[in-house]
């Protein structure tokens, strides 16, 4: 362990050096760079991403900038609005991770459920990962904020939502908020990224 931190928000949080590299844990999941890393690798991987005609990308839930820094692997010229609420996690991302070397990569700090509500750009790709160490904030599992985030799609663009599913309770609130999203916006699909799941929506142009 190389730091603890104690946040408002996420509680204990720590910095790792693990299997040769930093990584953020929260007290009951990793928040960047340990599976994190690995289920985005996989969902980007199923999905295509690298392949689409994404640009413009809002992320809520940038944690330390573990998924831009997948993106920057890519050879494409993408544009990220990174939403994150937890000062204390920016301030990791920033001292340990490098967050403020990515010049494609805008950093807001906000709470995401009312980021999107004024938000008026349109997006090419809109991720979801919101977590409060395990637990998804009750107001991102709305109806509400789903219709919302559709509206932020343009036509084509890919909506990803990313659920945890590595305990029997996580399982089953994952499976219901699927059933939920399913018939909030008709079309939704997942796939196995991991040992999550990542739900995803393609608007149709």
């Amino acid at each position: 362990v190389i730091e603890t931190a104690e946040s408002a928000i996420n509680g204990r949080l720590e910095v790792w050096y693990a299997y040769g590299r930093k990584m953020l844990n929260a007290e009951a999941v990793n928040y960047s760079f340990g599976d994190l890393d690995r289920v985005f690798r996989s969902a980007f991987s199923q999905l295509k991403v690298e392949r689409r005609s994404i640009c413009d990308i809002l992320l809520l839930g940038l944690g330390a900038g573990n998924v831009p820094k997948i993106l920057g692997e890519h050879d494409r010229a993408y544009h990220i609005t990174g939403v994150e609420i937890d000062p204390e996690i920016l301030r990791l991302g920033r001292n340990h991770f490098g967050l403020d070397d990515y010049d494609n990569v805008r950093v807001v700090e906000a709470d995401a459920i009312a980021y999107v509500q004024t938000e008026g750009q349109r997006f090419d790709l809109v991720i979801v990962d919101l977590f409060v160490d395990a637990v998804v904030p009750l107001d991102a599992t709305r109806a509400e904020f789903i219709w919302r985030l559709e509206r932020l799609l343009r036509p084509d663009g890919l909506l990803m939502y990313n659920r945890l599913m590595h305990s029997p309770a996580l399982r089953q609130q994952s499976e219901a908020f699927t059933r939920k999203m399913q018939e909030w916006l008709p079309g939704t699909g997942f796939i196995k990224a991991h040992h999550n799941r990542m739900l995803y929506y393609e608007k149709k142009s």
